[in-house]
């Protein structure tokens, strides 16, 4: 089941579902408490990465995952959210990956974010360098940054809490 998705861009407050939203820096315990089993993907064995089920925002599926911290001054608060564009041909293996399907996905979801967010802070980097382009997007609660990242081979979004 398909989830709806969307960014607030004043706040920081992600709702996943019209009953579950997400706030920068929530406590393992407030989000454990608040989402629902049909929306766990996988929990990672330390217990401090939820892998979510693929979610909707603007008829784009999307596979969210949160991190939460384990380091002693911010333990177990959400500072780090990853989203990519969900294609399970894509996503679920590399029998199906190219360089172009990655960078296809990274030009839809900087499309995607244009389109629920606005224009970028600022870009980093030339659009023809698949490895160097970055687009981001600052707040007063975190920074949002869509990328290709060559070491892990796959394009993403990053959302990091302040």
């Amino acid at each position: 089941m398909l989830h709806e998705f969307g960014i607030d861009k004043t706040s920081g407050e992600i709702t996943i579902d019209k009953n579950m939203k997400v706030i920068p820096l929530m406590s393992l315990e407030s989000f454990s408490e608040n989402i629902s089993e049909e929306m766990i993907k996988s929990i990672s064995a330390t217990g401090h990465t939820f892998q979510l089920n693929p979610l909707m925002s603007n008829e784009i599926p999307l596979k969210l995952t949160c991190v939460f911290s384990r380091k002693p001054e911010s333990f177990k608060q959400l500072t780090f959210i990853e989203i990519t564009i969900y294609d399970p041909e894509i996503t679920e293996g590399w029998k199906n990956w190219s360089l172009e399907k990655e960078l296809d996905r990274r030009n839809i979801q900087e499309a995607w974010l244009k389109k629920i967010l606005g224009v970028p802070s600022f870009t980093e980097g030339s659009s023809k360098e698949a490895h160097m382009y970055r687009v981001h997007y600052e707040f007063k609660w975190g920074h949002i940054t869509s990328f290709y990242d060559g070491r892990d081979g796959y394009s993403r979004i990053e959302i990091k809490y302040l």
